[in-house]
């Protein structure tokens, strides 16, 4: 496909000139190759959970100058869009999904997408999900709704579990919905409640780090490269450097631990043991690596409190 093909040209030209650091912030050759895969894996794309919006927000952080890649998933979007008539069907978080490309991509409220993300009840039907989406979509686009914005934040709050996490049922931890819950939450610090919610939260992260730096999805299970991403990306959404002593199991980090799950040619696994490239894997690998880092910060509590609430937790589950 043509696409494929000058995209595959596009990065293999920015190597050989040494001009990677243009585009990227910080590890330039693998956030490049990693580029060069998803773009190859997904030349044409279009709104989807893989090869669709994750995919365009990566890619754009990370060549921003690519322009015929993102027009093309501007055209098929457009083109679902008009199929549809702007109804997507009862899966809010796609309305939420595609505002958030849509602002990366500098296009603004196109579609008038805040009159679904801004609709709370269908939006919770979905559960935490639901509202954690709305809130990163009403972030993005600089809604002004403050109202439904507040009500958002209430929805996610009531729904932290005792120990710190969140979870898509009551009282069931899940580390992707509990750092997804945190990254949705940090624009809006400086609230004594949101900062008590971030920081239980970061305290549960914590407590369930795996010596190799690395996250399971569900305590117990084999860590994997989606959830260690969605960590990074919370850590750095709210300043939180990657080495972090809160964060540091036997010498090695979230990054440290996503750089694990690298295959080669710029793919990553989903699981290190026994598993296959993974395009999912190196979609949210690449979110993770181009997230911005906000200015450094510490947690609020101090390393007392925070240390005996940790031995609790592991305490607890012995």
């Amino acid at each position: 496909m043509k696409i494929k093909r000058v995209v595959i040209l596009f990065f293999a030209a920015l190597i050989a000139a040494g001009l990677l650091s243009a585009f990227c912030a910080e590890n330039d050759s693998e956030i490049a190759e990693t580029a060069a895969y998803i773009m190859s894996a997904a030349p044409d794309p279009s709104p989807a959970a893989i090869g669709g919006e994750w995919a365009v927000i990566g890619l754009h952080r990370a060549a921003p100058t690519s322009d015929a890649y993102f027009d093309a998933y501007l055209r098929n979007l457009d083109a679902r869009m008009s199929e549809s008539g702007g109804d997507l069907g009862r899966r809010f978080t796609e309305y939420s999904r595609i505002a958030l490309a849509l602002s990366e991509l500098g296009e603004g409220d196109k579609y008038n997408l805040l009159s679904r993300v801004n609709d709370f009840d269908s939006v919770t039907s979905q559960g935490i999900n639901g509202a954690i989406f709305a809130l990163e979509a009403k972030s993005a686009l600089g809604d002004p709704d403050t109202n439904t914005r507040d009500r958002y934040i209430d929805y996610i709050l009531s729904r932290q579990n005792k120990d710190g996490s969140f979870g898509l049922s009551e009282n069931t931890p899940d580390a992707d919905v509990t750092a997804m819950a945190v990254s949705a939450l940090c624009p809006y610090g400086g609230d004594i409640d949101i900062d008590r919610a971030i920081n239980r939260a970061f305290l549960y992260l914590s407590s369930i780090q795996n010596g190799d730096g690395g996250f399971s999805e569900t305590l117990g299970e084999t860590a994997c490269c989606e959830t260690t991403a969605q960590v990074v990306i919370a850590m750095r959404r709210y300043g939180l450097p990657d080495d972090n002593r809160f964060f540091t199991k036997n010498g090695n980090t979230p990054e440290s631990a996503l750089e694990r799950f690298r295959s080669g040619g710029g793919m990553y696994l989903h699981v290190i043991d026994g598993g296959e490239p993974d395009q999912m894997a190196a979609e949210q690998a690449l979110l993770a690596l181009t997230e911005p880092r906000a200015d450094r910060r510490t947690l609020i509590y101090d390393a007392l409190w925070f240390e005996a609430n940790q031995m609790y937790l592991e305490s607890a589950r012995e």
